[in-house]
């Protein structure tokens, strides 16, 4: 029994880190929220389509954009992923949900290949921004769940 008391203790305090470390980070980044257009360092030759710029908007992320992409990214990587806002395969599922690019028909055109296809400089700052984005909703997620405990 003293042991199952000593792992609660070290699992609160494990969290109670994650949501500092968490809230420290929101508030170097701000509201990272909205639309934004990337222009890319190095334009994609996507499919015969020439990609110079990428648009976002980040507004669209709701609970069925964040299922969907974690679903897409279990089913083609066999991986769960505990928190989204630290990593950059699930964010680039995100990303390519929410392009509000469009092909001629009015279609999405940029897939997860498509982000996962941009130069490294170019990946590096969209998802950068995607990351800021979901620190904040975890650091917000986190402070409503410690001020209901207390």
């Amino acid at each position: 029994m003293d042991t199952e008391k000593t792992l609660d203790l070290e699992g609160i305090a494990a969290d109670a880190a994650e949501a500092e470390r968490i809230s420290d980070l929101y508030e170097q980044t701000g509201d990272p929220g909205g639309e934004f257009t990337y222009e890319l360092k190095r334009p994609l030759d996507w499919k015969g389509r020439k990609i110079e710029t990428l648009r976002f908007d980040l507004d669209r992320i709701n609970g069925s954009v964040i299922v969907r992409a974690q679903e897409a990214y279990f089913k083609n990587t066999g991986r769960t992923v505990p928190s989204t806002a630290f990593n950059d395969g699930m964010q680039a599922y995100v990303a390519a949900l929410v392009c509000t690019d469009r092909d001629e028909k009015g279609g999405a055109f940029v897939s997860v290949e498509t982000i996962e296809a941009l130069a490294a400089v170019d990946f590096r700052a969209v998802i950068s921004r995607f990351n800021r984005f979901f620190v904040r909703i975890e650091s917000e997620a986190m402070e409503s769940m410690t001020s209901a405990r207390g």
